[in-house]
Formats: C-alpha cells, structure tokens, sequence
C-alpha cells in the first residue's frame, strides 16, 4: 500500500491505496475534530445525503508503511484509520466545465453550512476535494472538517474565492477556455490575476465587487510577508459570530449561482449539425458502435472526442463508468447541462474537458501531487470516432505517435474502436485544403502498420452510406 501522490499537505492524516483499497490515516492531534464530526451526526448525514464519501472504521487492519502508529518521516502519529469508498476515476477542476465546477463550489457550500450548525466548520475549501461519480458531484476529504471555535471566520474563505469563485468569474464573463488557467494554478487562481482579467462591467455585481475585487485589493495591499504577518496576528482577533458566517455562505452561493457561463459559438460546440454523414449511415454507424460494445467486458469506458455525448449514452449500459472527453468546453458544458436536466439520462457518464493533443500532464510538488490523463485512465474500451484525421492532419500528429498515445489509454486486453477515415473523405479533403499535405503514410496500409505493435485486429465493419470503417482492436499485453 502506498501513499498518494497528493497526500502530503494535511497533517491530520494521510491517504494509502494499493489500487484497490483506500486507506485514511487519523492524527492524533486530529482527533477531537473527527469525533466532533461523528457524535453530532454530521458525517453520517452528508454520507447518507451523497455529499460525503463513504467510509468504515478499519478495524484490526495494518498498512506496511505504517510502524509503530506513525508514518515516515517522523510525521503526527496515526490515532486511527478508515477504508474510504473507493471512486472509479479521479478528474481535476480543469477537466470540468463551467457547470461542474460550479456545483462543485455548491457542494462545498452545502457542507460547510451544515457543518456550522454542528459545531464544525470547513477547514479546506480546494476544489480537488470534490469529485464527480458519474453526473453527482460528491466531496470526499474526509478530514476537511474541524472545531470552530465560537465566533471564529471561516479560514478557508480565501481559498474558496480562489478555487471557485475566481475561476468561475472568468469563465462567465471572459470565456469558457478561462477554465484551462485552474491548471496552471492548481493552489488556486490568483484573486489579483481573476480581477485584471475581468471586464470593468464585473464590478457592478455586488458578490463579484466583495468577495473578488476587494478580496484582490487587501492581497495587493498585505503581499509584503511583513505586512502579511501583522495582517494574520490582527485575524485572529476578528469575531464572526454563527449567523454572520451563514451570511458570508449564503452571499457566496447567490454569487456563484449568479454566474452564467457566455454561450459563444465554438468550432465543436455544434458539431452534430454540421457532419458530412447522411441519416442514414449515421444510424448505420450507431447501430455498428452499438453491437461493437455491447460485446465488451470491462468497467471503464473512455470516449474520446465525444461532442455532446450522441455515442457516449450507447456505451453507458455497458460499463461502469463512461468517460466522455472532448476538446471543446461547450461541447463539454451542453453534455453535463444535458445529463444533468434529463431525468431520463444515464448516471454514469462523466463528461470532462480533454485536448487529447495536449492532455493534461503530471502537476504539482516533484510532478507527483496531480497525475496524468494517462495514468489515471486504463479503459477496458477505448472509443475513437471520428478523431483521427483531426489528431494527424490537424494537430500534426504523427500516425505513430497517434497510435502510442491511444495505446496508453487502454489496458492490456481492452478494446480500441476506431474509425477510420479515409483521404476521399470530404471532411480530410476540407483539411487538406488548407496546409500542404505532407502525410504520406496517412492511407490504410499506413494506419494498420501504426497501430500494429501495441493492438491484434478483431473485427472491421464499413460503414454504410460512407467511405469510413470501424475497427476493433484488442490491445497486446
């Protein structure tokens, strides 16, 4: 068992895995704070609720790394461990769209709302604590909540205008690709960076002029570490009385709930009516993806370059979990607002923001904090529509290239469905036309010859009403 790359920051515990379990360590000095949580019956509620993760006291149960009660490093001393349900997949803030990320800042409210009126109160507002299983948002840092003591301020509330309400801002008033800044601050968005991006017109909002714009200014005013400190001894002394702190909650959920997304038009955002396939070998084509996956084993179902979800909702019955990635943040936004207002729409799709020609990479303290894509996805199914020609002619990759990285995606054993999409289509022809066509090998001979080291051919099928094939291949070991 080993522990998480992102497990190092909190010393009130720590968080162990062995890839199939998941441990979290309790300190010592942590302990008042937990049974706080326990005997008031908050855990229990937000877990019985769905906002909160599950967990069980691991009774009798050793972890190698641990000896002796403590952990290495000479680190507090374990007073206690839990099994923490276990999520299928673990995205970051800049893989989700607007909505997401927003009813994630909601669920956090929530929590701390409800935790005021149990003597407890958020200690740690980062929006990696929450996670998405399937459409549901649900927090899963078990430790997030400690004693308040009376008439004390919320801590976290800078944090919080950090990892939400900053990146929400300017997602809503500047542009939806604002979300990709989440990943180059994953400590949060600066609140000064947010408000120097921000349209003048954002200070007529009132929680936008509070709780960013002055919020930026006092940064600005105490960034001296000197000031910083005298700021800090005189926070100790402000007084925030039980109602007030509601308030400021309530003042931060009705700006966040004000914020609403620009649905600028996008190159993807509409791509379903704007496809050179005709009714008829769209139907083909689903029927074919349809009687493809309905024969696959596994748990995990990627679908790349998924648009608006049309075949990701054919792989859901099928798997766990779906993953519906695309490149473009509307797309991506109509997904989950699609999922989300349909009663009808399967609950485990999880859409995410994916550029696969610059997928989100290794982050954080010695690259370790935030993994990869590609180390945190090994589907068992590997869905590859109409994707291709756009990664070689488009995005420059090579055929190779394009073939490892798809590799990469799939376990040992798992499926890669994958259409191919021939020079004589008119959608390579439109992208031929505008830059000099130096892709050679791009033919079947040479599609085939890329892809022939990491997967065996099981079955190909052309599609109907066009000139494009459907490929399943079984991924080596």
């Amino acid at each position: 068992m080993k522990r998480i790359g992102g497990s190092f920051r909190d010393p009130s515990g720590f968080v162990f895995s062995d890839g199939e379990r998941i441990v979290r360590t309790i300190s010592e000095s942590f302990r008042p704070h937990w049974e706080q949580g326990l005997h008031s019956g908050f855990l229990a509620g937000a877990v019985a609720s769905g906002k909160l993760v599950g967990f069980s006291e691991a009774v009798g149960e050793s972890i190698p790394e641990l000896s002796e009660g403590t952990v290495p490093g000479g680190m507090p001393p374990v007073w206690s461990r839990l099994n923490v349900q276990r999520l299928p997949f673990i995205s970051y803030p800049y893989e989700w769209c607007f909505s997401q990320l927003r009813d994630a800042a909601l669920l956090t409210l929530d929590l701390h709302e409800e935790a005021l009126d149990h003597g407890l109160m958020l200690k740690d507002a980062s929006a990696y604590n929450v996670q998405f299983s399937g459409r549901a948002p649900v927090f899963m840092d078990l430790l997030s909540f400690a004693l308040r003591p009376e008439d004390a301020p919320w801590i976290a509330y800078r944090q919080f205008c950090m990892h939400f309400l900053a990146p929400l801002a300017v997602q809503a008033k500047v542009g939806l690709w604002c979300g990709a800044l989440s990943r180059l601050w994953i400590d949060g968005l600066p609140l000064a960076h947010a408000a120097a991006l921000l349209p003048w017109r954002a200070k007529m909002s009132p929680g936008l002029a509070l709780h960013l714009f002055a919020h930026a200014r006092l940064d600005a005013r105490h960034a001296d570490a000197r000031q910083t400190s005298q700021t800090a001894r005189k926070a100790t002394k402000v007084r925030q009385s039980l109602k007030a702190a509601h308030n400021l909650a309530q003042s931060l959920r009705a700006t966040v709930e004000g914020l609403r997304p620009v649905h600028r038009h996008t190159e993807w955002g509409d791509y379903y009516a704007d496809t050179n396939y005709s009714d008829e070998a769209a139907a083909r084509k689903a029927e074919l993806v349809e009687r493809i996956v309905s024969g696959l084993p596994g748990n995990l179902a990627l679908d790349l370059g998924a648009n608006t979800g049309r075949y990701s909702r054919l792989l859901a019955p099928h798997f766990d979990l779906v993953l519906a990635a695309d490149m473009d943040e509307l797309a991506v936004e109509r997904h989950y607002q699609g999922l989300r207002h349909d009663k009808e729409a399967p609950a485990n799709i999880l859409p995410l923001v994916l550029d696969l020609a610059n997928p989100s990479p290794a982050l954080g303290w010695n690259c370790e904090e935030r993994e990869s894509f590609a180390k945190r996805c090994q589907a068992d199914c590997l869905l590859a529509l109409a994707l291709i020609h756009h990664l070689v002619i488009s995005a420059g990759i090579p055929l190779p290239l394009v073939a490892r990285q798809l590799a990469e995606l799939v376990r040992p054993g798992g499926r890669l469905v994958l259409e191919e999409v021939p020079r004589e289509d008119s959608q390579v022809q439109s992208l031929l036309a505008v830059r000099e066509d130096i892709f050679t090998d791009y033919t079947p001979q040479g599609l085939r010859a890329a892809f022939a080291p990491y997967f065996v051919p099981e079955a190909s099928q052309p599609v109907s009403g066009s000139v494009r094939t459907l490929h399943v291949w079984r991924r080596l070991a």
